[in-house]
């Protein structure tokens, strides 16, 4: 499962981030868990995005203007 996280540099996305990192998936209600597969991350501010050892974390904004070059 992708997952994009807006606000991302912000005190709930940096949360919300650390939290999806430790559990490793989502589990939406009545269905069974699903692993994150990727993590994009977004906001306004240049930020660094936490390293989660496995997985794939994006930062939206550089991966949008490897595109547009």
């Amino acid at each position: 499962m992708r997952v994009v996280i807006t606000g991302a540099a912000g005190f709930t996305g940096r949360k919300l981030t650390a939290v999806l990192i430790r559990q490793g998936q989502l589990m939406g209600a009545g269905e069974a868990p699903a692993p994150i597969s990727e993590l994009l991350l977004a906001d306004h501010v240049d930020f660094d995005a936490p390293s989660t050892g496995t997985g794939s974390i994006t930062d939206i904004i550089d991966a949008y203007l490897k595109d547009a070059a």
